[in-house]
């Protein structure tokens, strides 16, 4: 198995387990569609406003060029996860 293989079942993993942490670094490396960019960093944010990692989700969802591009371009899914951002509560089946 090539180091490159090993990396990728680690990116994977990272991704599977939720370790948004490990995987934000090698984000902005990827050479992803925007439409699956968008997604990932939608997922992010939702995961970090679920964990009440608010901090993190607002600097995720304001400061990515991903999520620039959706707040002018989808303006309705971009304030669906600003207005997630704000609530005191969470609801899982609201927000998946």
């Amino acid at each position: 198995m090539s180091a490159l293989e090993i990396e990728a079942r680690d990116v994977f993993s990272d991704i599977n387990c939720g370790r948004w942490d490990a995987i934000l670094p090698q984000v902005s490396q990827l050479k992803l569609p925007r439409k699956k960019l968008e997604d990932l960093y939608e997922q992010i944010v939702l995961e970090m406003i679920e964990l009440r990692e608010l901090d993190t989700a607002r600097a995720t969802l304001r400061q990515t060029q991903a999520k620039g591009v959706m707040k002018q371009e989808q303006p309705e899914r971009y304030l669906r996860l600003e207005h997630f951002l704000v609530r005191t509560y969470f609801h899982p089946n609201e927000a998946y």
